[in-house]
């Protein structure tokens, strides 16, 4: 017993040190030049393992690609363990991370960076038995901003594989089997200007787009609804913009809106919903910047042999859950690769109190060691 805890103590610390690095290189996703600059980092920690390590790039957006010498495809492993290095912005203190307790406090510590020096910190431990394991490392540099310069160019490029790890959600160990899918539009109102004295001589855009935009407000559930795990669709108004002074009639008004799709529902009928209604109301005109399906993945085969053993380490079994948001996973399923999407203890991502618990995040990479050596090896 004192030899393993020895053991837990010698991992926490050793990816402890790894995290607290990654955590104070200011990534901020469109910082090229940094997340470039960490990336070159990762390859160091990797220098002298068997591994073929290549940097790719698109659109500027750097990516870092390492399989093993056993990987036979390099495009296509048996296994990847994959994850991002762009963080959120924030004030510079985030990126100092800090020590209270078990929690490491700091931007990327959750999301995702704690993954990441769980990866780096696995594949220096098996070491010279690498070429032993059917095994890739993929980290991209854009998944905040959508992934589309990342993980879905890997994918158009033809990279694909068994199954992936991939902890950028299932918060708490929930594993997610499902994510809802995402539309973005644009919509814009166009009216005639007048002075605001003399109404009846223009035609206020803004009143156009809000009169719009509450009709389509009406199509989903309001919030607070009555179903705790809030499995339907949304829309939300994220931006909304238009005229140029108190005293004029709007002659043009723009708003965003983005709406999340449960599994099962399609894109197209909701997007002949949203166009159907635009056209009954003149003046308006919607255009779809973003829209990405929903998933469900099966959960047998990789994924089903992850649980077993995470259970089997934790010693209490994983639940599986609904994801609301979007990550690279979706580019990845679509691709027919098995995502494990799940990560350990932590919260606040995104917010200026982001933190992992250290302990449980040691567990995890004991889980994702035995994961490997069952699934990934020769």
């Amino acid at each position: 017993m004192h030899q393993k805890h020895q053991s837990h103590q010698s991992d926490k610390s050793a990816i402890t040190t790894l995290l607290e690095h990654l955590v104070r290189m200011p990534t901020i996703s469109g910082d090229l030049a940094t997340n470039s600059a960490a990336l070159d980092w990762v390859e160091a920690q990797l220098t002298n393992l068997p591994l073929q390590i290549k940097r790719l790039e698109y659109n500027g957006v750097p990516t870092l690609i390492a399989t093993t010498i056993a990987v036979t495809n390099p495009k296509a492993p048996r296994l990847w363990l994959a994850g991002h290095m762009d963080v959120v912005p924030g004030d510079p203190d985030v990126f100092n991370p800090k020590l209270n307790g078990n929690r490491l406090y700091g931007r990327g510590t959750s999301d995702m960076k704690s993954a990441l020096a769980v990866f780096i910190y696995t594949l220096q431990q098996l070491g010279s038995s690498l070429h032993q394991y059917d095994l890739g490392l993929m980290i991209t540099s854009d998944e905040e901003v959508g992934g589309f310069d990342g993980a879905r160019w890997l994918v158009e490029s033809g990279y694909r594989g068994q199954a992936m790890i991939l902890p950028d959600g299932g918060t708490n160990w929930d594993i997610e089997l499902k994510a809802k899918g995402i539309i973005w539009y644009q919509i814009t109102a166009t009216g005639t200007s007048a002075h605001a004295s003399r109404l009846w001589l223009g035609d206020n855009a803004i009143g156009k787009l809000t009169q719009f935009l509450a009709a389509v407000a009406d199509l989903y559930p309001a919030e607070p609804c009555s179903d705790p795990d809030h499995a339907h669709s949304t829309m939300n108004i994220g931006t909304i913009a238009g005229g140029t002074a108190a005293n004029q009639v709007a002659e043009r008004a723009i708003a965003h809106i983005d709406i999340r799709l449960v599994p099962g529902e399609l894109i197209s009928t909701r997007h002949q919903e949203i166009t159907d209604l635009a056209n009954a109301f003149p003046g308006i005109e919607i255009t779809r910047l973003v829209a990405e399906p929903a998933f469900e993945l099966r959960s047998d085969g990789a994924l089903q042999l992850f649980a077993d053993i995470a259970a089997q380490i934790t010693g209490h079994k994983l639940s599986s859950t609904l994801s609301h948001a979007s990550s690279d996973a979706r580019h990845f399923v679509a691709a027919g690769i098995q995502v494990i999407t799940t990560r350990s203890t932590g919260g606040d991502h995104h917010s200026d109190q982001e933190w992992i618990d250290l302990d449980d995040l040691t567990i995890y990479y004991q889980i994702l060691r035995r994961f490997i050596e069952e699934w990934a090896k020769i």
